[in-house]
């Protein structure tokens, strides 16, 4: 997984084309769009996901693939994104519940005696 950051002092828009990242991600993050008039007749057009990076924000993860889109490349020959491999959150273990201190030290919590 990849963070992208930019690193000029100006927003910056990436387009990730649907042949190169959703592709080769398995996971499509275009939109769609339907076409006007009599000319599109229910067609919809793929329009490309697209990453809008502010002035030294840092996005992501996003998958390795994303370093093959031609934008992508573009900014990171030219000096004006840097891209880090984003380390996933570790899982976390299950808690168990303990056993009473009492049980823990080899003892045996005395009975409560019945109400009368």
């Amino acid at each position: 997984m990849i963070r992208l950051e930019n690193l000029t002092r100006a927003p910056i828009s990436l387009h990730l084309e649907h042949d190169v990242y959703c592709v080769q991600s398995g996971k499509c993050l275009c939109t769609r769009q339907k076409l006007p008039g009599d000319a599109g007749k229910g067609k919809v057009r793929r329009v490309p996901f697209a990453i809008h990076l502010m002035v030294g924000v840092k996005a992501g993860p996003f998958h390795d693939s994303v370093l093959e889109c031609p934008d992508v490349a573009a900014a990171l020959a030219r000096g004006r994104i840097k891209a880090n491999v984003a380390i996933p959150p570790a899982k976390k273990k299950p808690v168990q519940a303990q056993a009473p201190k009492a049980a823990q030290a080899g003892r045996v919590a005395p009975k409560p005696e019945p109400k009368k």
